[in-house]
C-alpha cells in the first residue's frame, strides 16, 4: 500500500510541475511577445516623430536592427544596423507626406525562447523531481503509519482517520462476536467431550455386564461344573447376553449413523396407519407379558413424508418405554392427530412417570431415571436418543408431559411440509 501511495501522489506531483511549468513559460513567451511589440510600437512613435521633424537623416543615424521607409510615390528604403533582417514583430505607421514607416525588432520563436530557457528549464525539472520524490516519500509515510498501527484485537478508532471509523467500529463489533462464539465453542466442546467420556463408560459399562455374564456361563460349561440338566439354562443365559450385545451394539450404530448423517434413507409419501397397527401387534406379547393394555387410534387416510421405517422407530421406542415403565394392570396408548401444523403423534402410559428436573435429560444417550428398574426391564438405554434424532430427521418437535407415580405423554409434531 505504502508502494501505491508513493508512486501515485510521486506521479501527481511531477504531473502538477510539468503542467504548471508548461503554462508558466508558455504565459512567460506571450508576456515578453506583449512587451516586445509595445516596445516597438514606442520606437516607432518615436522615430516617426523625429523622421517628420529632421527628415530622413535621422533614419541614417539609427541604431535600430531595421526600419523601411515607404514614400508617398510608392519607393521603398532600408535603414538600420541589419537591413535585410526578417524580424518577427513589426509596426507600420502612416506618415503625413503619405508614406509609412515600418519598424522591425527582434522577438525569438516558441522554440528558440524554450532554448535560451533550457538550463533554468532542466535545473527546474530537476528540482521538481527532488521535491516531488520528498513529498512522496513522506506523504505515503505518514498516511500509512495510522494504519500500520491499528490494533485489530481493539481498534481506537480516536487515533484513525474519520474515513476508517466505520471499519474500525465492524472489526470491534466482529471481534466481539467472534469471542462469543469461541467461548461458546469451548464451552461446546467441553461439553462434547464430556459426553464422550460418559459414552465410552457406559459402552464399556453395558458391554462388560453381558460379556462377564457369557465368559462365566461359558467357563462353568467348560469346565464341566454343570449338571447335564442345567446345561440349557447356562446355554440360554448366553443366548439372552448375545443378543443384547447384539441389540446395543446395532442401536449404536444406529444412533451414530442418525448423528452424522451417514444413514441413507429414501424419502416418500407413506401411509401411518398400517406402521402403527403393525407396531402394535409387534409389541403385543411384551405387553401382555407385563399386564399392560395396548391401545391405539389413528385415521386410515393419514400419510406422512419422509422415512417410514424411521417413523417406525420412533413410535417403537416409545411405545416400548411405555410398556417397560408402566404397572401391572397400566395402559399404554398411541394416538395419531392431524394437526395445525402437520402431524401429531402422542404415546401415553399409566405408569411411573419423570420428575421434572429430569425430563430434560432422557433423551441423552445411556441416561436412566431409575436405574435399579432400567436393570429390570433390560433395554440399552439408547433408544429415547434415537427418538431425538430420528425427530431431527423429520423436523420434528418433541414435548414430554410427566407426572410421577400418575404417568407420562411424549408428543411428537410432525410437519408435512416437503
Amino acid at each position: 500500500m505504502k508502494e501505491k501511495i508513493f508512486k501515485y501522489v510521486f506521479s501527481l506531483s511531477m504531473a502538477v510541475f510539468l503542467i504548471t511549468g508548461t503554462v508558466f513559460s508558455i504565459g512567460l513567451y506571450v508576456h515578453f511577445s506583449k512587451e516586445v511589440r509595445e516596445e516597438t510600437k514606442e520606437t516607432a512613435a518615436v522615430l516617426k516623430e523625429a523622421y517628420e521633424k529632421e527628415g530622413e537623416a535621422v533614419l541614417k543615424t539609427t541604431a535600430i536592427k531595421k526600419v523601411t521607409l515607404k514614400t508617398s510615390d510608392g519607393g521603398i528604403k532600408n535603414y538600420g544596423t541589419d537591413k535585410q533582417a526578417h524580424d518577427q514583430t513589426w509596426v507600420t505607421l502612416p506618415l503625413k507626406d503619405g508614406g509609412s514607416l515600418t519598424v522591425y525588432s527582434a522577438r525569438p520563436s516558441l522554440s528558440r525562447f524554450i532554448i535560451n530557457i533550457f538550463y533554468p528549464l532542466v535545473i527546474g525539472v530537476f528540482s521538481a523531481v527532488l521535491i516531488a520524490l520528498f513529498l512522496a516519500s513522506h506523504m505515503a509515510k505518514n498516511l500509512v503509519k495510522p494504519l500500520n498501527e491499528i490494533n485489530l484485537e481493539n481498534p481506537d478508532d480516536r487515533d484513525i482517520y474519520d474515513e476508517l471509523k466505520p471499519l474500525a467500529r465492524r472489526i470491534v463489533s466482529q471481534n466481539r462476536q467472534i469471542y462469543r462464539q469461541m467461548k461458546q465453542l469451548r464451552r461446546e466442546h467441553a461439553r462434547q467431550d464430556k459426553l464422550r467420556r460418559e459414552f465410552t463408560a457406559n459402552v464399556t459399562h453395558e458391554l462388560k455386564t453381558p460379556l462377564t455374564a457369557i465368559s462365566g456361563s461359558a467357563e462353568i460349561l467348560k469346565n464341566g461344573l454343570v449338571q447335564p440338566q442345567d446345561v440349557p439354562h447356562f446355554a440360554d443365559n448366553i443366548y439372552k447376553e448375545s443378543q443384547r450385545m447384539i441389540t446395543l451394539v446395532g442401536d449404536i450404530i444406529e444412533l451414530s449413523e442418525l448423528e452424522d448423517g451417514s444413514q441413507k434413507l429414501s424419502k416418500s409419501d407413506f401411509s401411518v396407519f398400517p406402521i402403527v397397527e403393525q407396531a402394535i401387534k409387534r409389541l403385543s406379547p411384551s405387553a401382555k407379558k407385563r399386564d399392560v393394555a395396548l391401545s391405539f387410534s389413528c385415521p386410515e387416510d393419514v400419510t406422512l413424508y419422509g422415512s417410514s421405517a424411521l417413523f417406525e422407530e420412533i413410535l417403537c421406542n416409545l411405545l416400548d418405554n411405555a410398556i417397560k415403565y408402566n404397572r401391572p394392570g397400566g395402559r399404554a396408548t398411541a394416538a395419531v392427530k392431524r394437526c395445525d401444523t402437520g402431524l401429531k403423534l402422542s404415546v401415553s402410559d399409566t405408569g411411573i412417570g419423570i420428575e421434572k428436573i429430569e425430563q430434560e435429560r432422557i433423551f441423552e444417550r445411556f441416561y436412566r431415571v431409575n436405574k435399579s428398574r432400567s436393570k429390570e426391564v433390560g433395554g440399552t438405554g439408547l433408544g429415547l436418543s434415537i427418538v431425538k434424532h430420528a425427530a431431527v430427521y423429520f423436523g420434528a418437535v418433541i414435548s414430554v408431559d410427566s407426572t410421577p407415580n400418575v404417568g407420562t405423554t411424549v408428543t411428537v409434531r410432525f410437519p408435512t411440509n416437503k
